[in-house]
């Protein structure tokens, strides 16, 4: 599960960054669900978080399309 934040064997800073934004984000949102309390930032920190996880798919795209060899699968384990 870990090796998905890194890029090239050594953990990546934008990764951890998005995972942890993302991760911060469910957190809130359950909290905010369970108590029933309005976070005042809310939808500033769900725009974040949208482009945390545009961030990651864009960069997966990327990787995949000109950073893989062609018929590759991927980078090796």
């Amino acid at each position: 599960m870990m090796d998905m934040l890194k890029e090239g064997g050594v953990y990546s800073l934008p990764r951890v960054l998005c995972f942890e934004i993302v991760h911060a984000w469910l957190i809130t949102t359950a909290l905010s669900m369970i108590l029933d309390k309005h976070f005042y930032c809310y939808g500033e920190f769900t725009a974040a978080t949208v482009a945390c996880i545009g961030y990651l798919i864009g960069n997966k795209f990327i990787n995949s399309k000109y950073n893989t060899p062609l018929g590759s699968v991927g980078k090796p384990l």
